[in-house]
């Protein structure tokens, strides 16, 4: 009985064990069977990531940049490269300002100059003269040299002249020594030297193709390429949004700042503190005394608009192509 009893509990036992047994081998097979789908499932993804990424490989940078979601080099490249610009298109606000107030007085200014209409064509023709004979020689030195040394030689040369030489002329040559013959040939030979200048001027400013002709001087920091080689559209819209500005400040100042300008001129003129020098000079010749507010004013205004886009001009210009000196013209094909 006893015996029979212990073959039966030894049978139980064995029961106990092979369900243990069992149950660990299940065990051990689900983690298997589910390890194995982990990293199929992970060496799916791998291998789906690692085709798209091959499929776009045959793709430019700046496309992939766009099925990514992001900018293309481009567009970065342009954005940084926009600093470059920044200095030669505030000289040109600066510069355009000065060629509303220029243009809208010149004929007064002339003819404050001789004393009377006769000198608005004594400054007008070899102005227009210098113009018509050195503007295809401009053209073509603004092609190989720097657009930089350009800008700032024209307006440092304008400067003089209008804001200096001219004045001084008048003042030495009409006023002391009372001798408007001799002045007209020298306000002449000014305004025809005005006249040069403004022709190579005029092949580097914004509205005549300047910024496309900078385009090409300018490295692009990111790149190391020209400017202009970043893309038809990114910088055709470039160029369109600097000559919008460049009109409309050259529109507005005609009326918002030569006016305001000229007002003031008028008005302060009896409180302007003069040499004693010149105060006697100008009592001893009374009639130049009522156009010297005309003279001095806008050679002093000329003057600080030369200067302001000569600052910008120098300090903003700053880019340069890649292995050349800042300012300096990219290497020929």
């Amino acid at each position: 009985m006893s015996g029979s009893r212990g073959e039966g509990r030894r049978r139980e036992e064995l029961l106990l064990e092979g369900k243990s047994a069992g149950g660990a081998a299940e065990a051990l097979v689900a983690g298997s069977s589910s390890s194995s789908s982990s990293s199929s499932s992970s060496s799916s993804s791998s291998s789906s990531s690692s085709s798209s990424s091959e499929s776009l490989a045959f793709l430019s940078p700046a496309t992939q940049a766009v099925f990514a979601g992001g900018p293309s080099p481009e567009e970065e490249a342009l954005r940084a490269s926009e600093s470059l610009l920044r200095g030669y298109l505030y000289g040109q606000l600066a510069n355009v300002a000065k060629a509303a107030l220029w243009w809208s007085s010149f004929g007064v200014l002339a003819a404050s100059l001789a004393g009377a209409p006769l000198g608005v064509g004594a400054l007008r023709g070899p102005f227009n003269l210098a113009l018509l004979l050195l503007s295809p020689v401009a053209s073509v030195a603004a092609e190989r040299a720097s657009v930089k040394t350009l800008l700032l030689s024209t307006t440092a040369a304008r400067c003089l002249v209008w804001g200096l030489l001219v004045p001084a002329a008048w003042l030495a040559v009409y006023v002391h020594l009372n001798n408007p013959t001799l002045f007209l040939p020298l306000a002449g030979a000014l305004a025809f030297l005005d006249g040069a200048h403004v022709a190579v001027a005029n092949a580097v400013d914004a509205d005549c193709g300047g910024l496309e002709t900078l385009g090409q001087q300018l490295g692009a920091p990111l790149l190391g390429a020209p400017l202009g080689a970043l893309g038809a559209p990114l910088w055709e819209a470039l160029v369109e949004r600097y000559g919008r500005l460049h009109r409309l400040v050259f529109d507005v100042s005609f009326v918002f700042f030569t006016l305001p300008v000229a007002l003031a001129l008028l008005f302060a003129a009896p409180f302007w503190p003069l040499p004693a020098a010149l105060r006697g000079l100008l009592e001893a010749h009374p009639e130049a005394a009522n156009r010297l507010a005309m003279i001095f004013g806008q050679a002093f205004v000329f003057s600080i608009l030369s200067l302001l886009s000569l600052a910008f001009y120098a300090w903003g210009l700053s880019g340069g192509p890649p292995g050349g000196p800042p300012g300096a013209p990219a290497p020929g094909p």
